[in-house]
């Protein structure tokens, strides 16, 4: 069951635009970057696309050290704003 969630979470995923990444860790500005990235994830309405069940009980892993940045957080809080009642945890 969970290496389908990862599945189908990537599959409706594809949120993150190659050059919108690229310019961020050549040394990009985080506004910018996640400005662009909230837009991108708004206008393609991930909210409507990802079944909410599928997220029951799931987790976002990212590389990042800290959640400041990190596009799964912003994703996280995206999905908490347009459907409510989510939990979000940070992990260290």
């Amino acid at each position: 069951m969970l290496a389908n969630k990862a599945i189908m979470i990537e599959r409706a995923g594809h949120i993150l635009k190659k050059a919108l990444l690229e310019a961020y860790r050549k040394g990009g500005d985080w506004d910018a970057y996640r400005r662009g990235f909230l837009e991108l994830i708004a206008e393609r309405e991930i909210e409507k696309h990802l079944p909410r069940a599928l997220m029951a009980d799931s987790c976002l892993l990212c590389s990042e050290e800290a959640p400041d940045h990190c596009h799964r957080r912003l994703v996280a809080e995206y999905l908490a704003d347009k459907w409510g009642d989510i939990e979000i945890i940070h992990l260290r």
